[in-house]
């Protein structure tokens, strides 16, 4: 006869092991995308707008027309070390597909000024972004809550171990 405790006890572990590695995965991704090329230590400096459009374009995969997007094409000009630089990055992030309505906010934002802040990489100043920390909040979302759900997990385990279905039971003393 099976004993369903210790498969129970295994089907925990295999979910602790399951929900660790979808931790790393969500939180390692975002973090390595925080710290890749160093981004904690761009500078902030102020750029020129050379030029700002918003075109829309089609969807490959679908019909002429349909499902169209948004897109914000920048240029900007910026000074660093008595040099000047010319960018279009809106961020370093490439896996962030912007919405056609973050598209259209930043145009309208940046249309009618001449200025901007951007950041740039005081080890390559031909890097610049407008947004410096391009996360993708649902994968960090996700990360915590999966995170969460490990300790939580773990923590059902040492009470398994700790306090077994008999624990209270074998508290009783007998004369």
């Amino acid at each position: 006869m099976f004993n369903f405790s210790k498969i129970i006890l295994v089907l925990i572990i295999v979910l602790l092991l399951i929900f660790t590695g979808l931790s790393i995965k969500f939180l390692g991704t975002e973090l390595f995308v925080f710290l890749k090329d160093g981004k904690h230590n761009y500078e902030k400096i102020e750029a020129t707008i050379e030029s700002i459009s918003l075109e829309s374009t089609s969807n490959p995969n679908m019909p002429e027309g349909v499902f169209t997007k948004d897109i914000c094409s920048i240029s900007y000009t910026y000074i660093y070390n008595n040099k000047k630089f010319k960018s279009d990055n809106i961020g370093l992030n490439r896996n962030i597909d912007y919405s056609s309505a973050f598209h259209n906010k930043l145009y309208k934002k940046l249309n009618n000024v001449n200025q901007v802040i951007v950041y740039v990489n005081r080890d390559n100043p031909k890097q610049a972004v407008i947004i410096k920390y391009d996360l993708i909040n649902r994968k960090i979302g996700s990360g915590i809550i999966t995170f969460s759900f490990t300790i939580f997990l773990s923590l059902l385990l040492y009470q398994n171990f700790k306090y077994p279905a008999n624990y209270i039971s074998n508290q009783i003393i007998l004369k």
